[in-house]
């Protein structure tokens, strides 16, 4: 955590320097604040790549989540989670779908992150560019017209009119399992390919890229 707040605090000020120098045309000053700020959001985001990465590896959930979702006379659905102590979990019968997320700060964007997977699945798999999965929006073939995310009687609206939607931090979750796409252009050109994708295989993502 500490990590995370120096990068964060250092960031803002290479990026507040570049702001107060740029517009007062002290163009010669304004290059290596801009530098740092551009290394320093590199390092950042490799260190949350990295947490994240640890999260999702300690949290494998390998389960259809249509199960899960309750559904209306509206053709809306709702899926709920509940907390005990860090731990999240969404019950149906003999199944469930459980969360240890002691120490992660942004919970409910974890959670979105897996729930905006599973909707997307089946549109991506073998149709779509592999990086569609990681999109802000992205049209989808699910049986209900609404999905709501319900956490601790919090609601978040995860997909309307066919479109799942992600934040930029449950996109950004999402990706840190495929990090390597962002980080050479071997990688990044595979992520351009049109794969078979489920999450075992998202979870197991070395084999992914052992095709390439």
């Amino acid at each position: 955590m500490a990590i995370s707040i120096i990068l964060f605090s250092l960031m803002l000020f290479s990026l507040a320097s570049f702001l107060i120098l740029f517009p007062l045309g002290l163009y010669q000053y304004t290059i290596i604040p801009f530098v740092i700020f551009c290394i320093l959001l590199l390092l950042f985001r490799m260190w949350f790549y990295h947490r994240c990465r640890k999260y999702i590896d300690l949290n494998k959930n390998i389960i259809s989540i249509e199960n899960f979702i309750q559904g209306n006379e509206k053709n809306e659905g709702y899926i709920r989670f509940n907390s005990e102590n860090n731990s999240y979990s969404c019950v149906c019968n003999d199944s469930i779908i459980r969360f240890n997320l002691k120490g992660f700060i942004l919970k409910k964007s974890f959670i979105r992150a897996f729930i905006v997977r599973q909707i997307r699945y089946k549109a991506v798999s073998n149709k779509l560019k592999i990086a569609k999965l990681f999109s802000l929006k992205l049209k989808c073939n699910f049986k209900y017209n609404k999905l709501y995310l319900i956490i601790n009687n919090h609601t978040y609206l995860i997909l309307m009119n066919g479109i799942s939607i992600n934040t930029i931090i449950s996109s950004e979750i999402s990706k840190s399992k495929f990090a390597a796409l962002y980080s050479s252009l071997r990688t990044f050109l595979a992520g351009n390919v049109i794969i078979d994708i489920n999450e075992k295989i998202y979870l197991d993502y070395y084999k992914v890229y052992s095709r390439f």
